[in-house]
């Protein structure tokens, strides 16, 4: 097995989380339309997801992705529509 990079300059900062109560897709389909673009599902990680306890019945759970393209504008716009 290699070794990991941990250097911000190198990785992409990727969040996945779930909200108690909601289905994934509820929350992409509320930022579908801000057009920001998020997704959800299982990400070939079904066991991890079985051993975390997030359930096929949350839809997986939400990833988001930012990269050097993002600008703070929008990360600021993610962070108002999640709220």
């Amino acid at each position: 097995m290699g070794t990991y990079e941990y250097d911000k300059e190198v990785r992409v900062p990727v969040i996945s989380f779930y909200v108690d109560g909601l289905k994934s897709d509820e929350i992409t389909s509320l930022t579908d339309v801000h057009k920001i673009g998020i997704k959800h599902g299982m990400f070939n990680c079904n066991k991890l997801m079985e051993d975390l306890d997030i359930k096929l019945s949350h839809n997986g759970c939400i990833r988001i992705s930012m990269v050097h393209y993002n600008s703070f504008e929008e990360v600021d716009k993610l962070i108002e529509v999640l709220n």
